[in-house]
């Protein structure tokens, strides 16, 4: 019954460490959608055209479009770790009443 006990913390470290990966990578596109639409050659470019012109307007879509994947993809991993707490502390309580 040992064996059972071991492979559900196994599971749980394994979606926890998934999730934090998920995290990170939230984070990661969070920064360089960031540090493009604030790097040098982005704000001349959009310095210099003009307010009609498409690349302003893209450069604005790219940015959003960036700071929502990596919010919805940091909910996504936080939603994932709090599940996989709640689940796994219930399989654990069940693995154990099963034991004893």
């Amino acid at each position: 019954m040992g064996q059972r006990c071991s492979w559900v913390q196994a599971t749980k470290c394994q979606l926890l460490v998934t999730s934090l990966f998920g995290m990170l990578l939230g984070l990661s596109v969070a920064i360089l959608t960031t540090i493009t639409y604030y790097e040098k050659h982005f704000i001349v470019i959009s310095e210099v055209l003009l307010e009609t012109n498409p690349m302003r307007t893209f450069l604005n879509l790219v940015l959003y479009a960036g700071i929502c994947l990596s919010s919805l993809l940091t909910i996504a991993a936080i939603l994932s770790v709090i599940g996989t707490w709640r689940d796994l502390e219930s399989a654990m309580a069940v693995l154990n009443s099963q034991i004893n």
